[in-house]
């Protein structure tokens, strides 16, 4: 496989499962505030922050967001399943829309 063009964040082939499907790698969850800007493309974690749980990530194409109001579940293996889709704008690469579904970034 090989991917042309920008908005894959840097990903090597091994973790891009097959053209719109991508594994994500959960990083430690901590307290806000958080620096998400060494997250890599797919990376996400829990965030407390004034009692509420959000979920930040870095989309498939390489912009940083956060979900807080969506159903966030955690799953025994550690991943997450976000419902309902995720929509980022504002970045150069593009708008992004997919899912979460346990670990597994899908567009």
């Amino acid at each position: 496989m090989r991917l042309i063009g920008r908005g894959f964040g840097g990903l090597r082939r091994r973790e891009v499962l097959r053209m719109g499907e991508l594994r994500g790698r959960r990083i430690t969850d901590s307290e806000y505030p958080i620096d998400p800007r060494d997250f890599k493309a797919g990376d996400y974690a829990i965030v407390s922050r004034a009692g509420q749980r959000e979920l930040w990530f870095r989309d498939p194409l390489g912009a940083v967001g956060r979900v807080i109001h969506h159903t966030i579940t955690e799953h025994d293996d550690g991943t997450v399943t976000v419902n309902p889709s995720i929509m980022v704008e504002g970045n150069p690469a593009g708008v992004f829309h997919g899912w979460l579904k346990q670990g597994v970034w899908t567009w």
